[in-house]
């Protein structure tokens, strides 16, 4: 039945059904993972509507052929300057890269849009450019106003002196605009054994101005410290 209504009313047959009806059997038919649907995605996946396209290709890509995935992402950002960040990773994670992605994602870390940059960074350190993806994270971390909390968890993942020192100042310093979330994080670590959270806890705790975070980081080692007993 999904077959059907992905094949019966493709490009522009008259009395075709809804193009949200087709998109969403492009989508069932990868959760299935049906090796007969394959033919009929690779055809939706050239299909004049962009939302089919792109659920025919997230499709294949489910079922490891990421090749129409990557056309997708090269075409989105040819025609409409767009950025598929999230198909661009679970591409690179398939084992398939192109010199273009690259490209794509130095040019969006210089983007006005924290939300892009923050996207870009990802792809920068997934792709082994690490300078890069850490230069971008930093300057949302010290100046962002929205995803500054997001742009300090990925700081916290990453093991350089200069990843934690800036994680703590964002913690530290007066008037500190770090959210609840960070210092979270670093309790979760901190209750796994990881020694370099702990460490970030206890510099904060010592250290935070902000009489509110200096709190929490000393309430998130005592929970740290409990867990290990």
């Amino acid at each position: 039945m999904l077959i059907e209504i992905l094949t019966m009313y493709r490009k522009g047959v008259p009395g075709t059904s809804p193009e949200k009806a087709r998109a969403d059997a492009a989508h069932a038919l990868g959760i299935i993972g049906d090796p007969s649907a394959l033919p009929a995605l690779r055809e939706a996946a050239g299909d004049n509507s962009e939302d089919i396209r792109r659920a025919a290709s997230m499709a294949l890509l489910a079922m490891n052929e990421p090749e129409y995935a990557r056309q997708f992402i090269l075409r989105r950002y040819k025609e409409k300057g767009a950025y598929e960040f999230s198909m661009m990773d679970d591409v690179l994670k398939k084992g398939v890269k192109d010199p273009t992605f690259l490209k794509i994602a130095i040019e969006a870390s210089s983007s006005k849009d924290e939300m892009t940059r923050l996207g870009a960074a990802s792809q920068l350190s997934a792709l082994g450019e690490h300078e890069r993806a850490l230069i971008t994270i930093k300057e949302i971390a010290e100046t962002g106003k929205v995803l500054q909390d997001d742009a300090l968890m990925f700081l916290i993942g990453i093991d350089t002196e200069e990843a934690r020192a800036i994680v703590v100042n964002a913690l530290t310093i007066e008037h500190s605009t770090v959210g609840p979330s960070v210092l979270y994080r670093l309790q979760v670590l901190g209750e796994r054994g990881n020694d370099r959270a702990i460490k970030m806890l206890t510099e904060v705790s010592e250290n935070a101005i902000d009489v509110d975070i200096r709190a929490r980081a000393e309430q998130a080692l005592k929970k740290v410290k409990a867990s290990s007993e």
